[in-house]
């Protein structure tokens, strides 16, 4: 059980009488208000007060330390990084967008989707963020059926048209290697993440 003491300084704080009331709250033997004006008014005090602030200090130091670090990382990551980073936010959209379609290419209303790809992103790079070019795709046809890329295309023609996945399979050929750049792809991840928040509200 917790008893009052009276307010007398010991420890750090012993030459420093203290008030002598009867207090619950102390430090060194001292109620708050002693506490404060031994830590202001007194040498010793003053000692403590400012060898509070050193393990703050060096916590702020090692914060922004941290976040320069970030920073510096995220200044110098890959292209792949950076594509794979902008490709959380496209994807999301995609199964955003798509939430009340079937499979593209098999019809299936499973939850369980993917954004997939119709050219793949591994070999056609400059459609990995055309918008036609992914859609939302069971697990199984992504996954286990490798695509499923005839059915993808036959699904692509019924939801667009064939004039458009012949444009589409045209732009994937001619971008084949597309040198992605730091800016576009920083400029897509922001567009994407701006779309899905759009979508949420």
């Amino acid at each position: 059980m917790q008893v009052k003491k009276k307010c007398k300084g010991i420890n750090k704080a012993k030459l420093y009488e203290g008030c002598g009331e009867l207090t619950y709250t102390y430090k060194f033997g001292l109620c708050k208000s002693c506490f404060m004006d031994w830590c202001f008014n007194s040498e010793e005090g003053r000692m403590y007060y400012a060898s509070q602030f050193k393990p703050s200090a060096k916590k702020n130091l090692n914060t922004i330390k941290n976040k320069e670090n970030l920073k510096y990382k995220e200044d110098n990551k890959s292209i792949a990084a950076l594509i794979n980073d902008a490709k959380v936010y496209f994807q999301r959209y995609v199964r955003m967008r798509d939430a009340n379609l079937p499979c593209i290419s098999c019809g299936s209303d499973t939850e369980m989707v993917d954004g997939g790809h119709y050219k793949k992103a591994e070999l056609y790079r400059g459609v990995i963020f055309d918008e036609m070019n992914v859609n939302s795709q069971c697990r199984k046809c992504n996954k286990f059926l490798n695509g499923n890329e005839a059915n993808y295309r036959t699904g692509l023609v019924e939801r667009f048209s064939e004039t458009d996945v012949l444009n589409l399979e045209q732009r994937a050929d001619e971008t084949r290697a597309y040198p992605w750049s730091r800016s576009e792809l920083l400029a897509i991840k922001d567009k994407y993440r701006e779309k899905c928040k759009a979508i949420y509200k």
